[in-house]
């Protein structure tokens, strides 16, 4: 999750971007890109650090967390520093609790508010300002925090709120030569810990310009050097996701190129992620990628095959199966189809796909003692319409297709039967694994082609469990055809 002043979403820098859910705090709404009420500025400052923890337009700018899934979170209001800036960060915090985020990235510090309210060296203790007790209860909820050590300069703790916590990363900025900043912020804390955790480049860096949609440029700033470490978090708990907030932190600091003289100014100085990774086993399977089909692409066929690059258990070196995950793309996809490949890396399906669907796929990678590992991408494919496949046309091969499958009770399903054959009526039965007929009728035609619609409580029907179900379907003289259904438990009700 990206915490920040706003975000112009249609740059280039996110065409390609993953972006779950946003939420505008400041004015209460689901939209963090400017609106007629902001600053037109608002948007810029969320927007560069978005693109250096995450953007990908090759050429441009390919951030370390760029194949990450984010939530956007809106907090800031760049027309006044007000208290409540705080709450919104801490209300951002509490929806990615409960939105299971991994990683926060907040390049924002505060000090001192226009109404002369500060936060005086003593409170910068770890454990006195609002936002920096939140980071600490996010830590103890499987959270890590990385925020922006602050542009306040040398001195003794010139941090800004919520740097000063202990239960996460702070970060300062270097430039291209690993030379501490001027304005970079300093410690030690009010109660003598060592601050920032570490440093990245915040000089010169690299950063989209909300300007313009296809503008970049350099910034300056521990806003720009957070959102690396934040990106770079994301890629550590995607090789280690048996690691807590504070197992990734030591990991940073013990493996940073100061890390056996910290102090007050580097802190542990220029994070080394690698290191980082290296420094304990891979435990789980190594991460993998899709192959085929490729995003986004467009079929033409209602059974795909699915291909996939091999991993190994990390600890073990052992191999592992596979199951292919396949829903529905858009928010009323339904439950995922999961679909055991064994120890292949390629996966045919049996049973056609609804036509002139797009769906969603990523592959699921398990050891021999349940430990998981999801894809590292999940892609999109379209289906064809039926009267483009190669060689057919509705009324030329018998075909049945159902939507969606997995199904929740409710099916729905088209069977074509062969040019020529135009019987009045269709035979349906919903079968169970055994073969034992659970529901059924007849089906009124219109030209070859029948449509089923069908629900289990309109029907009076009892209950199903969950479990794998068949599709019959028969008319004609060679017309009959039959699919897998997959009903998730609890969804037949």
């Amino acid at each position: 999750m990206m915490l920040d002043t706003g975000f112009r979403k249609d740059h280039s820098a996110f065409a390609h971007a993953d972006l779950v859910a946003e939420r505008d705090f400041v004015f209460a709404d689901g939209n963090v890109q400017n609106e007629s009420e902001d600053d037109p500025g608002q948007h810029r400052h969320g927007t560069g650090c978005w693109a250096v923890a995450g953007g990908n337009d090759p050429g441009n700018i390919v951030g370390p967390g760029y194949g990450a899934p984010f939530y956007l979170a809106k907090t800031e209001d760049i027309r006044s520093e007000t208290q409540a800036e705080e709450d919104f960060y801490v209300a951002a915090l509490e929806w990615a609790d409960s939105a299971g985020v991994r990683v926060t990235s907040a390049s924002l510090s505060y000090v001192c508010f226009d109404n002369g309210a500060c936060w005086d060296a003593p409170e910068r203790d770890g454990d006195t300002a609002v936002i920096t007790r939140a980071l600490d209860i996010a830590a103890a909820r499987g959270i890590l925090c990385v925020n922006a050590a602050g542009n306040y300069g040398e001195g003794v703790n010139t941090l800004g709120t919520p740097a000063d916590a202990d239960s996460m990363v702070a970060v300062g900025a270097v430039d291209s030569n690993n030379q501490i900043a001027w304005f970079s912020s300093r410690g030690p804390t009010a109660d003598g810990r060592i601050k920032p955790e570490v440093v990245a480049r915040g000089v010169d860096t690299w950063w989209a310009d909300a300007e313009d949609p296809e503008a970049y440029g350099t910034a300056n700033g521990t806003s720009l050097s957070t959102p690396l470490i934040g990106g770079a978090s994301a890629l550590l708990f995607e090789a280690h996701p048996e690691w807590g907030p504070m197992d990734l932190r030591a990991a940073l600091m013990a493996t940073a190129d100061r890390h056996g003289s910290p102090d007050n100014a580097y802190g542990h100085g220029r994070a080394n992620v690698l290191a980082a990774l290296q420094s304990a086993p891979l435990l789980y399977p190594y991460p993998f990628s899709l192959l085929a089909p490729a995003d986004g692409a467009a079929l033409n066929t209602l059974s795909p095959a699915f291909t996939w690059r091999a991993t190994h258990d990390g600890d073990s070196g052992a191999a592992v199966t596979y199951r292919v995950s396949l829903r529905e793309a858009g928010p009323g996809g339904g439950f995922p189809l999961l679909i055991s490949a064994g120890s292949d890396t390629t996966l045919s399906l049996v049973s056609a796909l609804a036509p002139e669907t797009t769906y969603r796929w990523e592959v699921i990678a398990e050891d021999a003692v349940n430990h998981r590992r999801i894809s590292r991408q999940t892609w999109s494919f379209t289906t064809p319409a039926i009267s483009s496949l190669p060689g057919t046309s509705p009324t030329r091969r018998a075909e049945l297709l159902v939507q969606p499958n997995p199904f929740d009770g409710r099916l729905r399903a088209l069977f074509a039967l062969k040019s020529g054959e135009t019987p009045e009526t269709a035979r349906w039965s919903l079968l169970d694994a055994g073969g034992r007929r659970l529901a059924g009728g007849e089906l009124i035609g219109n030209g070859g082609v029948y449509a089923l619609d069908w629900s289990i409580g309109a029907a009076g029907h009892e209950p199903l469990p969950g479990g794998v179900y068949y599709l019959e379907m028969e008319a004609g003289k060679t017309g009959m055809r039959r699919t897998v259904l997959h009903l998730p438990r609890g969804a037949g009700r």
